[in-house]
């Protein structure tokens, strides 16, 4: 069952508006581990995949077909009936990995999942253009392990994006434009860096990252990169609308910011109590207008582009 103290950590949202189907990862340290998803979600939500592990990474195609979700130290799996029944796939072989890079293209059909053994660095990322029946690593860094905490893909699988989480922020960010057939380096973000998370628009063009001490956006496909000016010790996620224009990133132990203007400005989401809440994973649909997102003990949603926030309570009335 859902877990009586559900710790939310990774969201991902249908980016129709017109046929929301949010999907989010729960763990707790009860272990009682599921995956719910709901086509309501002020009211009906519903078990999708339990399991002895905690849920990191998740992604969706843009109706809820086809879902791709990611087990911390353990497996991969992937459903093509909205989460009905999953199949366990394993690009790195019959072994366990910290699944956080994780997203879909529009139809299901080119994935990208990547990360490393817990708390470790030695992992890889994968890509696959069948929905998960076959991977294919991808070497952005060379042949050499690296943990890979967040990723991005556009509509169709041809703009990439994937990011190396490393404690000592040594990690880079990396980009292509051609399906992962080359990778280009983010050189003019500055000092590599412990990068969270990773999003893409539709057409490629506009991408935000998130790291540590930063967030950055860019607006060419990742020839360019600008900092959004917000300072903070801990950028955690991020998401963009189907456009780029609309932005959203959070801050463990900070606000929700948001940005109506493809990044050029930024404003704090109005929810009580902001900064005692320890924010994770954030997701927005086509136009930005429907958002979700995940903070420690609950989960809030808005309908208004983030000028008003319900929270909603798939665990119950549970911290």
């Amino acid at each position: 069952g859902v877990s009586v103290n559900p710790t939310f950590l990774m969201t991902a949202t249908d980016p129709n508006s017109s046929n929301i189907n949010y999907k989010v990862t729960i763990y707790s340290n009860s272990a009682c581990t599921t995956v719910v998803q709901t086509h309501n979600e002020a009211d009906a939500w519903a078990l999708r995949l339990s399991g002895t592990n905690s849920w990191f990474g998740v992604g969706s195609d843009s109706d809820g077909t086809n879902l791709i979700a990611g087990q911390n130290a353990g497996r991969l799996y992937t459903s093509s009936n909205y989460g009905a029944n999953w199949t366990e796939r394993q690009p790195a072989g019959a072994v366990n990995r910290e699944w956080r890079a994780i997203d879909s293209d529009d139809d299901g059909t080119n994935l990208i999942a990547g990360g490393g053994s817990s708390g470790a660095t030695n992992g890889a990322l994968w890509r696959s253009a069948d929905s998960g029946a076959n991977w294919e690593e991808e070497q952005p860094d060379g042949n050499v392990a690296r943990y890979w905490r967040g990723a991005g893909s556009d509509a169709d699988g041809s703009v990439l994006i994937a990011g190396i989480f490393d404690v000592a922020s040594t990690g880079n960010l990396w980009f292509s434009t051609n399906s992962g057939g080359t990778w280009s380096s983010a050189s003019d973000v500055g000092s590599p860096n412990d990068w969270r998370h990773a999003a893409v628009d539709t057409d490629g063009s506009v991408m935000l990252a998130a790291e540590g001490t930063g967030l950055h956006y860019s607006l060419d496909s990742g020839q360019n990169w600008n900092s959004s000016g917000l300072a903070s010790s801990s950028f955690w996620g991020a998401a963009v609308d189907s456009d780029g224009t609309f932005m959203i990133a959070s801050i463990n132990g900070g606000a929700l910011q948001i940005s109506s203007s493809t990044g050029s400005t930024w404003y704090p989401a109005d929810i009580q109590d902001y900064t005692t809440k320890t924010w994770q994973g954030v997701d927005a649909d086509s136009d930005g207008s429907f958002l979700i997102a995940a903070e420690n003990t609950r989960l809030w949603t808005s309908h208004d582009s983030g000028l008003t926030w319900q929270e909603r309570r798939p665990g119950g009335d549970t911290n």
